[in-house]
């Protein structure tokens, strides 16, 4: 049969039935009359459908111009035509909460009947409705917004199995989005005890003990231009990667793809310049340049030996006897503000290595950094194999709903 999912419930048979979305919902068009309603909602391609007021801690929106909002309850869909990478023809979210929402004119609000509204918001969440979109729909003088008429909108085609189906299917997703919760809050708990880890050995709450279970000397504050040199990383850009090339690290990705300690490298770059700069073993990797001061106070210790750099990168070579990742821990924990203020600019901010020669790090013996890096350690690995279950997850959801709607 042409008109069934590729994987399926074995105890349903039946072919799926072509329907259009008006044979089952109409458009909600009741609007915000006397600001009956003050609860803003906002659609999100990530965090889906919203209150202003709980995201933001404010009301974004001008509580003037909010009569001519339409008003949502528990059940209704909103379509936002906004584009964005993660929905790249708009979101289209089922609104979860008790209390009525107004939302934007901007969205369009329907209302359904006679179908799973669940099996409906998954069955929004795959890309099989985004053809409909596309052959109908404008992205017009914003490129930016999808620009469709309504009645298009609501001729959109959906196959749908019995009811029985859309709910056990409906059902395999909800599990599978509370195991994903379950999985955030893991991440976040761990996170925060790591957080408080470093918080109490860096302010010298916790201290370890020698092999011979004696207490290791005072701490030292050293400035970074005593503990080692800075230069400057090379001209590696993302235009120079290739499966062939050499292992690599570019900027960017000391936001995106890297830890505190860094253990595995994951790009690989071809460079026929002369302006080749490699890091080594212990080397602390600083961006020096980003969107925000906080965004670049981080530090990355690299722990792979001779590993192409690109630019817009600070390299501190530690002296013998330095460990890199402490180093990179504390920058990462009590000294981000300290870092932070170091920064320099406007709408691009810069991080010069200067600047960063005079701060002031603390220092305990070799072997005491030792035991506290491997301790930290020990932790960023657990945070990433848990983060790593959590792609896991997330893709497999992807791949589930490919797979199970037509």
């Amino acid at each position: 049969m042409a008109n069934v999912p590729r994987l399926r419930f074995k105890e349903f048979k039946q072919e799926w039935q072509v329907k259009r979305l008006n044979n089952f919902a109409r458009k909600i068009t009741e609007k915000n009359v006397d600001f009956k309603v003050t609860n803003v909602i906002s659609n999100s391609a990530q965090y889906g459908l919203i209150s202003q007021r709980d995201y933001f801690d404010k009301d974004i929106a001008n509580v003037e111009n909010i009569d001519n909002y339409y008003i949502i309850r528990e059940g209704d869909f909103v379509y936002n035509p906004r584009i964005s990478k993660e929905s790249p023809y708009g979101p289209v979210n089922i609104y979860k909460q008790s209390d009525l929402g107004v939302v934007s004119p901007l969205y369009l609000c329907f209302r359904v009947s006679g179908i799973s509204n669940d099996f409906l918001a998954y069955f929004f969440k795959t890309n099989f409705w985004h053809r409909h979109i596309y052959m109908f729909g404008d992205s017009g003088a914003r490129h930016d917004r999808v620009s469709i008429k309504d009645s298009d909108f609501f001729r959109l085609p959906i196959y749908l199995p019995s009811l029985e189906e859309q709910l056990k299917i409906a059902s395999f997703f909800i599990l599978l989005d509370q195991k994903i919760e379950k999985q955030k809050e893991k991440i976040e708990q761990l996170e925060k005890f790591q957080k408080g880890m470093m918080q109490k050995i860096f302010s010298r709450e916790i201290r370890f003990k020698d092999d011979n279970g004696q207490e290791f000397p005072k701490w030292e504050l050293k400035p970074l231009s005593e503990l080692g040199q800075f230069r400057r990383g090379g001209t590696l850009s993302k235009s120079d990667l290739s499966e062939n090339g050499e292992p690599c690290i570019l900027y960017g990705e000391l936001y995106t793809r890297y830890s505190p300690v860094i253990e595995e490298v994951y790009s690989k770059a071809q460079v026929t310049n002369n302006n080749k700069v490699y890091g080594y073993i212990n080397d602390v990797l600083i961006p020096s340049s980003g969107e925000t001061a906080i965004d670049i106070s981080k530090a990355c210790a690299l722990m792979v030996d001779k590993v192409l750099l690109g630019g817009d990168m600070n390299v501190f070579t530690p002296k013998k006897h330095v460990s890199g990742p402490f180093l990179s821990y504390q920058i990462n924990s009590i000294k981000r503000i300290e870092v932070a203020k170091l920064a320099q600019g406007a709408s691009v901010i810069h991080l010069y290595s200067e600047n960063l020669k005079n701060l002031k790090v603390w220092l305990p013996t070799y072997k005491e950094q030792l035991k506290i890096a491997t301790v930290l350690n020990l932790l960023s690995k657990k945070v990433d194999l848990e983060k790593k279950k959590l792609d896991l997850y997330n893709d497999l959801k992807k791949s589930y709903l490919q797979q199970m709607f037509v």
